[in-house]
């Protein structure tokens, strides 16, 4: 079960995120054991990252990145390079 907040009438536009927050569907993330044994800077930047507007685009290459850290060959023509949650986000909304 989710709570998404206030979601009719005026007062959901209130604070810019809750209109952003709106369109978006609860996300959680379940990373491998071997990817969060201890703290290493995989689970130290999906920490930093985890209030951060993510897209699913992010969502893909953050994958494909742990694929490939666990020794799978992705072709490249299936790889897409934007941004991932694994690795330091950028902010881009002020």
């Amino acid at each position: 079960m989710g709570d998404h907040g206030p979601n009719v009438g005026e007062h959901r536009f209130s604070h810019e995120t809750i209109a952003l927050e709106e369109r978006n569907p609860m996300f959680y993330l379940s990373l491998p054991k071997d990817l969060r044994k201890d703290e290493n800077v995989i689970v130290k930047n999906l920490k930093q990252n985890k209030n951060k507007l993510i897209s699913h685009y992010d969502l893909y290459a953050t994958i494909i990145d742990i694929a490939e850290s666990v020794g799978a060959e992705i072709p490249l023509d299936t790889v897409v390079r934007i941004s991932n949650f694994i690795k330091e986000l950028k902010k881009y909304i002020k």
